[in-house]
């Protein structure tokens, strides 16, 4: 359901009004959880609900993958680029001890947020983080987040009150709890939707 309303404290206070019992901010609180396989992960509580903060309205809501057409170059391009991020990644010595340690690493959630294209898309447990990327644009040269000034553009917030229903890497479960990986200091508290 599309709901347009004036600002994210009236977005906050229209969830709140429906019984969530919501903050602003989600406590850095982690639960350690099996995914498959006997790996593990860090996962940020609380499960539910999600958020997503977006600084544009879309018609659908997809995943960098998707958003545009792809030549059978740039597909390959991409498989090679995200094979050389695991490649390095598996050489950082906090990603060698979260691996010793059993918890697993989620490369395609990591990848997106160094700017390689994947099939996922990003909430929060955070209203207060989503709220950020709604009223916020990035700036790729500089890279850094500036506040969006235009009164008339319309931000987006995305609530899921589903949270950790279907998690785990399948293609039958859709959330994926990035949780607390290694280097990520700007987006510890999140999960990827397939």
């Amino acid at each position: 359901m599309d709901m347009f309303l004036k600002d994210v404290f009236e977005v906050f206070n229209y969830i709140k009004s429906k019984g969530w019992d919501i903050g602003w901010y989600a406590a850095p609180h982690f639960e350690v959880m099996t995914l498959y396989d006997n790996h593990v992960v860090a996962s940020p509580t609380p499960f539910s609900p999600l958020y997503r903060g977006q600084s544009s309205y879309y018609e659908r809501c997809l995943p960098s993958l998707y958003r545009r057409k792809w030549s059978d170059l740039q597909k390959l391009e991409r498989l090679v680029q995200i094979e050389d991020f695991k490649t390095i990644l598996n050489d950082n010595p906090e990603i060698k001890d979260e691996i010793e340690g059993g918890l697993a690493v989620n490369y395609i959630g990591l990848a997106q947020h160094y700017g390689i294209e994947t099939n996922v898309i990003d909430m929060t447990n955070s209203f207060g983080v989503a709220a950020f990327f709604a009223t916020s644009d990035y700036d790729s040269l500089t890279h850094t987040y500036r506040p969006v000034m235009e009164i008339v553009r319309k931000g987006m917030i995305y609530f899921m009150p589903t949270g950790i229903f279907n998690f785990g890497p399948t293609l039958d479960n859709q959330v994926w709890p990035i949780g607390m990986e290694a280097d990520m200091s700007d987006s510890r508290y999140e999960y990827d939707t397939i």
